[in-house]
C-alpha cells in the first residue's frame, strides 16, 4: 500500500487505469495512457505501483534505465474470488477470476429428501474440498454471495427471499465452517445482474439506467443513477414485478403467461410509461430468460408507448433487449468485490 502513498496516485485514476488494463489483453503504459486519458508519467507510475502489490503481471521486462521498467502488462489472473449462487435450489459454485472469466463451475443436484440446509451444507463441504486441494486462498480476493433477497450483515439474515427456506438460515456462520478465514459479501441477484449487463452499455457512469429481468419463476428490476442503485425499499432493488395492473394481477404473474413478443410487450407498455413517467431513464435494458427472439418486442413496445401512451418517439430513451445467457449475477457480483478489494489493497482509510 506504500507504494501508492508515496506517489500520491489520485485513486481516481487507478480506477480508470485500472479498468483500461482490466479492458485489454496485453496493454503497453502508453496505451494506458490513451485509454484512461492520463499522462504517461502517471501510467507508468500507476502500473508500476499495481505490479508491486499483485494486480498486474508484465509479460516482459526491460530495464533501459535505473527505476523505469517497460513491458507489456495484463491483469494478474492468478488471482481469483469465489462465488455461491444462492437463486434457486440448484446452488453453483464458481471460481472466478481477476478479469472476471470464469475458470471453473460446479452446480448442486438438490435431494428433496434433505432439508434445505442439510443440502446446502453437503454442498458446501465438497465444494471447500475441491478448493482447499486445487488452489492456493492467499490470491483469493474475495467471497461472494448471490441472494434471492436482502442480506443484513449485522443479524446474519436474509428477509424477504424468494426461497422461503433461506429466511432462516446464517448464511455466514454456514459458510465459516468450511471457509472460516473468508470474509464474505453478500447482494442480492437481480443488483449483481445489473450490474453487470448495465456495465456494458457505453458512459453507463452518467446515465440513468433501468434494468429488468423477465425470468421463468419471477420479474425483478433495478435502477441505476450514474451507477448507484436507487432502492424501492432499504437494501432492496426495484420489484417492478409487483406494479399492480388495470386487471388486478400484477405485471410479475401476467409476465408469466406470455409467450409471443407482442404479448410481452402489451404487458410491459404500462409499466414502462410509468417508470418514463416518474425515473425518465436514458436506457431500458430488458433481459428475458425464456423468449428467444427477444428484439421482436421492442417496435411493438415503442408502438404501444407511441400510440396507446402518447411518447414520441424521438424522445424515447433506448431500449434494448437480450437473451438471458448465463448467470450474469456472478459477473456483477465479481465486479463489486474487485472494486472493494482494489479500494482496500490501494488506500489506507485513514489517510483518505
Amino acid at each position: 500500500m506504500g507504494s501508492f502513498n508515496s506517489v500520491n496516485i489520485r485513486y481516481e485514476n487507478v480506477k480508470a487505469i485500472f479498468q483500461a488494463i482490466a479492458g485489454s489483453g496485453e496493454i503497453s503504459r502508453a496505451e494506458i495512457a490513451s485509454a484512461a486519458d492520463v499522462s504517461l508519467v502517471t501510467a507508468g507510475k500507476t502500473a508500476d505501483a499495481l505490479l508491486d502489490v499483485g494486480i498486474l503481471k508484465q509479460q516482459k521486462e526491460i530495464r533501459a534505465t535505473a527505476g523505469r521498467r517497460a513491458g507489456r502488462l495484463t491483469i494478474n489472473t492468478d488471482k481469483f474470488a469465489l462465488v455461491l449462487d444462492l437463486s434457486d435450489k440448484r446452488f453453483v459454485f464458481s471460481v472466478t477470476d481477476l478479469a472476471l472469466q470464469t475458470v471453473e463451475s460446479f452446480t448442486h443436484t438438490y435431494r428433496t429428501e434433505q432439508l434445505y440446509e442439510d443440502n446446502l451444507r453437503d454442498f458446501l463441504s465438497s465444494a471447500a474440498d475441491h478448493i482447499y486441494t486445487k488452489y492456493d486462498l492467499t490470491d483469493c480476493f474475495g467471497f461472494g454471495i448471490s441472494l434471492p433477497g436482502v442480506y443484513h450483515e449485522a443479524d446474519d439474515c436474509i428477509t424477504d427471499a424468494r426461497i422461503p427456506e433461506l429466511n432462516h438460515i446464517r448464511i455466514g456462520a454456514l459458510l465459516a465452517e468450511q471457509f472460516p478465514m473468508l470474509p464474505v459479501y453478500a447482494e442480492e441477484n437481480t443488483k449483481l445482474s445489473a450490474l453487470s449487463n448495465v456495465s456494458v452499455i457505453p458512459d453507463y457512469l452518467h446515465k440513468n439506467v433501468l434494468y429488468w429481468f423477465v425470468g421463468k419463476a419471477d420479474s425483478a428490476g433495478a435502477f441505476l443513477m450514474h451507477g448507484n442503485f436507487l432502492d424501492a425499499s432499504p437494501g432492496r432493488a426495484c420489484d417492478f414485478g409487483q406494479i399492480v395492473l388495470p386487471a388486478g394481477n400484477t405485471v410479475g404473474t401476467a409476465l408469466q403467461r406470455c409467450r409471443k413478443p407482442e404479448e410481452f410487450a402489451a404487458v410491459l407498455a404500462m409499466p414502462v410509461h410509468s417508470c418514463l413517467q416518474i425515473l425518465a431513464p436514458h436506457v431500458i435494458m430488458l433481459e428475458f430468460e425464456t423468449l428467444d427472439n427477444c428484439v421482436s418486442v421492442v417496435p411493438e413496445l415503442c408502438r404501444i408507448l407511441h400510440e396507446k401512451y402518447h411518447h414520441r418517439y424521438d424522445r424515447m430513451p433506448d431500449i434494448l433487449a437480450l437473451h438471458y445467457e448465463n448467470r450474469q449475477s456472478h459477473r456483477g457480483l465479481v465486479m463489486q468485490m474487485r472494486s472493494r478489494w482494489l479500494e482496500r489493497i490501494i488506500f489506507d482509510k485513514e489517510t483518505m
